[in-house]
C-alpha cells in the first residue's frame, strides 16, 4: 500500500480525506505542484478503497497523440489504425471494478473532453461512432497541476468537465509550505534507497537536514528524492549536493533580503505621507489597507512580467498559492 510521509497538518487533512472516501464512487480531482505526489495520492485512494482488489489503470494524458489518446481509451474503428489496438481492452474495459487515473487532466485536447463527459455523465463505454454499449463501474481520479483553473478561465478547459471532474478536491501543498514534513521524507528516502542500491547505511547529518528546510525545493517531494539518492549514490555522508543547494539557497535568501531592504519597490510612499498628514479624515486601518493593497499590485506586475506572465511561475516567487494569486490578479484587474 502506498505510504503518505508526513505529519504536517496538511498532510494529516489529506490523509484523513483518503480514509473517508473508501467506499466513494466519486470522480475526485487531485491538484498541485508538479512532483508533489499527485499519484501516490490515487494509488492511495484506490488500495485504501474496497476497490483494492481491482486494477488500477493509469492514463498519462501528456505522453499520448490527441488521436491514439482518444482510442486508447474508447472503442474505434480498426480499420483507421491497421489493427494496432486488436485484441487490446481499452481503459475503460480494464478499470472495470477499479480505479481509472488520468494524469496530467488539463492536457487533454478538446475532443476527448468532449467523450470524457459523456462518459463521466452516462457511465458507460462507447463502440465506434461512440455508441454507449456495455456499461463499467469504474472511479475516476483525475490529476492536474494547479494552472487548469487558469485553462477553466480561458475556456481552453470545459467548465462542465472541469466541474464533473472536481466533485471531490484534493490539492496538495508544495514541500516549501510544509517544511515540517522534509525531515521525514528525507529519512524515508534516505533509508529506501540505502537498501535498494546496497550501500552501507549512513543517517543525513542534521546540518544538511536544516539546509533542506531551508530550501525552496521548486522541484517538491520529486527533487527531495532526486537529491537523496544522488546522495546515496556517492555513498559518503559528506559527498552530496549539499553545497549546491546551500548556494542556492544564500542566493535566494541574498535576494529575498535584498527585496525586503529595497524600499523602492514600495509603492507611492507620498501618498502615505499624505495620508499620515490627514489622520483625522482617514483612518490608520484604511491606510494600511490601500498600503497593503498598492504593494501588493505592484510586486505581483514585477512578478508576471519577470515570469513573462507565466502565473505558474510567478506564484512560485511570490511564494503564494496559484489559486491565491488568480483571485488577486482579478481583484485588482492586473493585466
Amino acid at each position: 500500500m502506498p505510504l503518505i510521509v508526513g505529519n504536517s497538518p496538511e498532510m494529516a487533512k489529506i490523509k484523513k480525506r483518503i480514509s473517508r472516501l473508501r467506499q466513494s464512487t466519486n470522480t475526485v480531482l487531485i491538484q498541485g505542484e508538479p512532483g508533489t505526489g499527485k499519484e501516490l495520492v490515487a494509488r492511495a485512494i484506490h488500495y485504501q478503497s474496497d476497490r483494492k482488489g481491482r486494477p488500477f489503470i493509469k492514463v498519462n494524458i501528456d505522453a499520448i497523440s490527441d488521436e491514439l489518446l482518444e482510442n486508447e481509451i474508447f472503442k474505434y474503428s480498426t480499420d483507421n489504425f491497421k489493427g494496432y489496438f486488436i485484441n487490446k481492452k481499452q481503459m475503460l474495459e480494464n478499470a472495470d471494478g477499479g480505479t481509472l487515473f488520468l494524469d496530467k487532466i488539463e492536457k487533454a485536447p478538446a475532443s476527448l473532453q468532449s467523450k470524457m463527459l459523456q462518459i463521466l455523465d452516462e457511465n458507460g463505454l462507447f463502440e465506434a461512432g461512440y455508441e454507449m454499449t456495455n456499461k463499467v463501474s469504474t472511479m475516476v481520479i483525475a490529476a492536474a497541476n494547479n494552472d487548469i483553473d487558469f485553462l477553466v478561465s480561458k475556456k481552453k478547459f470545459r467548465k462542465d468537465l472541469f466541474y464533473r471532474l472536481n466533485v471531490i478536491n484534493i490539492e496538495i501543498p508544495p514541500l516549501r509550505h510544509r517544511n515540517g514534513d522534509i525531515p521525514l521524507l528525507a529519512d524515508f528516502f534516505n533509508d529506501r534507497f540505502w537498501g535498494e542500491l546496497g550501500r552501507c547505511y549512513c543517517d543525513i547529518p542534521q546540518k544538511n537536514k536544516d539546509i533542506f528546510i531551508n530550501y525552496h525545493w521548486p522541484g517538491n517531494v520529486k527533487e527531495l528524492k532526486n537529491v537523496i539518492k544522488n546522495m546515496v549514490l556517492a555513498a559518503d555522508k559528506d559527498n552530496i549536493p549539499a553545497r549546491f543547494i546551500q548556494d542556492n539557497h544564500q542566493d535566494e535568501s541574498k535576494n529575498i533580503t535584498e527585496r525586503r531592504h529595497d524600499f523602492s519597490v514600495i509603492p507611492e510612499a507620498s501618498d502615505i505621507k499624505i495620508h499620515l498628514m490627514d489622520l483625522h479624515k482617514i483612518s490608520l486601518k484604511d491606510i494600511r489597507k490601500e498600503f497593503i493593497r498598492k504593494t501588493e499590485k505592484k510586486l505581483m506586475k514585477e512578478a508576471l512580467n519577470k515570469t513573462n506572465w507565466n502565473r505558474k511561475k510567478a506564484s512560485m516567487l511570490l511564494d503564494i498559492r496559484y489559486k491565491s494569486l488568480l483571485n488577486k490578479i482579478k481583484t485588482y484587474n492586473i493585466a
